[in-house]
């Protein structure tokens, strides 16, 4: 059966989801001065727009947003189309909208609006349309190391996020000076028990993916191959440390993987997510700290990524997207135990955030709860359709007749 990336499903979902984020990334924090449009200063744009040098932080922004409008895009565009002419589609749709948008920044206070966006935003959504028609070529193809001949979207994409948090913004740092460098700053880098937690969940989420993605007799060869990409990225690019408690998160879950390894993954997958789960809330609970006045808590979503440094926002708000996409998944075993693990997952997320209020240092929001119900709401219509998928191609075998 030939899969293509018109099938995957939940595409509506998927570019609603991809729009929204662009819109809401794009106008935050929804300050508008509608004059400035008009003064004359502006008179001139999209004329005054400029090029200028992006930063890293740009860099991985306009990928972060425009990418997965990129995907979500390929599965609309019909698949008898030439490669070259999906692009040009892709690259002409995404400029309209980035355009558009930041037209529209003209009049959000704190906002800059530049070409270097527009070109920015234009290359990463036809990143992100040809990562998806390679996916549904690979998809084409039997591959012997991949369990039943077919790539799983979502256990793959959770590996190919994990690998991407470690290599953004993509800019090497090359040199025996600067590995020396990384490397003396791994050496002195500090434990913590909270970061342990976390990469721990992590490692287990990807662990489980690669299980899932991979044949049982390539399975170590596929997680060495991940893990020295991964971790050797943290010293080959700018702006990634390798930290030791990443490594130690990876050594206390060989165990795991060793122990699960002859067991059929799926009858995993209450202990990974149930683990993973505790790992999570001992990130966001420790040290315990806590004090006895509360601080407020930030009802605007994505406030603390927008608001931050850009070079720590991207890889919170990604790892973020990794963890919580990732226990959705383990747990998404049935459409019922899907909703199980979310609930499980906002109350776990809305306890941690409660608490946070009362922690020094960490700030309350309602980024996380309202990431898992997002994420949960795309894999329920994910499941339905598939569900429905099967159903029909049931009926057409039973009555050949009709189709």
């Amino acid at each position: 059966m030939v899969t293509s990336v018109r099938n995957i499903p939940s595409r509506w979902a998927a570019l609603v989801l991809a729009i929204a984020l662009i819109v809401y990334g794009s106008l935050y924090p929804f300050t508008f001065d509608w004059q400035s449009l008009w003064h004359p200063d502006r008179s001139s744009f999209p004329f005054s727009w400029y090029l200028k040098r992006p930063l890293p932080a740009d860099l991985i922004v306009n990928i972060l947003f425009y990418v997965p409008f990129g995907a979500a895009l390929a599965s609309f565009l019909p698949r008898r189309w030439s490669v070259g002419i999906a692009v040009v589609a892709a690259a002409f749709i995404a400029g309209i909208a980035s355009a558009a948008l930041e037209t529209l920044q003209h009049a959000v206070i704190a906002r800059d609006p530049s070409l270097t966006d527009v070109v920015l935003n234009i290359l990463s959504a036809v990143l992100g349309l040809t990562m998806a028609r390679v996916y549904g070529d690979i998809n084409v193809r039997r591959l012997k190391w991949v369990r039943h001949g077919q790539l799983p979207m979502l256990p793959a994409a959770l590996v190919f996020l994990w690998l991407a948090i470690h290599c953004v913004p993509f800019v090497p740092d090359l040199g025996l000076y600067k590995l020396a460098v990384h490397w003396q700053e791994f050496l002195g880098s500090d434990l913590s028990g909270a970061q342990v937690a976390y990469f721990f969940a992590m490692t287990l989420i990807v662990v489980t993916a690669i299980r899932a993605s991979v044949s049982r007799d390539y399975f170590w060869r596929a997680l060495a191959i991940v893990v020295a990409a991964g971790l050797g990225a943290r010293l080959l690019v700018r702006g990634q440390v390798l930290e030791w408690n990443e490594c130690i998160a990876w050594i206390l879950a060989l165990p795991v993987a060793v122990t699960t390894r002859t067991i059929p993954w799926r009858q995993t997958r209450l202990p990974i997510f149930v683990l993973s789960l505790l790992a999570v809330a001992l990130y966001g609970l420790l040290p315990f700290d806590l004090e006895t006045f509360a601080r407020p808590f930030y009802w605007s979503p994505m406030s603390g990524f927008l608001e931050s440094d850009q070079a720590s926002g991207y890889r919170s708000f990604m790892e973020k997207l990794l963890v919580y996409g990732g226990l959705l998944w383990v747990s998404s075993a049935t459409a019922g135990s899907l909703v199980l693990g979310c609930a499980a997952l906002v109350l776990t997320s809305l306890t941690v955030e409660f608490c946070q209020r009362y922690m020094p240092g960490r700030v309350a929001e309602i980024t996380d709860p309202l990431m898992v119900l997002l994420l949960a709401l795309f894999m329920l219509s994910s499941a339905f359709r598939g569900r429905a998928g099967g159903a029909e191609r049931a009926r057409s075998q039973n009555h050949p007749s009709q189709i």
